[in-house]
């Protein structure tokens, strides 16, 4: 038996739906379906919201329609899925509510913690809220060294010696000892943190202002 495959990419072409409450909208970017077996949607919401927000709004996506599995990921403010999913809310057949990044909380926590230590001179933090990895990042200075300091979602954390250099686009933020793969940071000059491979810029995490 053969289904067909209806795949509708809307890419913000699409009028914004408005949420019941009117605390945030949200927008379909992509939706696919195999009639009666799965449907599939990715949502773009304007900020993010807490999971019995999201599991109201799984419900109104999944509607009525009669399919077996229903699949939807969730990003912040982006017209297509880069890094993964913000959230997911899949129907298999019941309701499953995941957040993968950063909580509204984690991300509230982290952007109010400011103190390092004595002797340590903040220059910059960061919020990477990849799926997985949500992180507060902070770049400091202390005594005429620079270092890296990732602070995770369930409070472990790393730190490495690290050496800036001026770039045309800003500054540049580097291990001390090569990985062998090309990548380096750059902190633009909006302020923004971005990740670099060799050839590209992979992500860009959020500045903590």
């Amino acid at each position: 038996m053969k289904y067909s495959l209806a795949l509708i990419s809307l890419f913000f072409l699409s009028v914004s739906s408005f949420a019941d409450d009117a605390k945030y909208t949200y927008e379909v970017i992509k939706e696919s379906s195999i009639p009666g077996i799965k449907h599939s949607i990715d949502i773009s919401l304007n900020k993010k919201i807490s999971k019995d927000e999201l599991a109201s709004l799984a419900q109104k996506l999944k509607g009525s329609a009669q399919y077996e599995r229903t699949f939807i990921g969730y990003v912040i403010n982006m017209s297509e899925v880069k890094n993964g999913y913000w959230a997911t809310t899949h129907f298999n057949p019941d309701l499953n509510v995941k957040i993968l990044g950063l909580t509204i909380e984690q991300e509230r926590e982290m952007e109010s913690e400011r103190e390092l230590g004595e002797g340590k001179e903040i220059v910059s933090r960061w919020v990477d809220d990849r799926p997985y990895i949500g992180a507060k990042i902070t770049v400091y200075q202390e005594d005429e060294k620079f270092y890296m300091m990732s602070l995770y979602g369930d409070k472990s954390s790393s730190v490495e010696e690290i050496k800036i250099t001026k770039h045309k686009n800003g500054r540049k933020v580097e291990a001390l000892e090569s990985n062998g793969f090309g990548e380096y940071f750059l902190i633009n000059k909006k302020g923004a943190l971005e990740f670099w491979s060799s050839t590209s810029n992979y992500y860009t995490a959020k500045e903590i202002k």
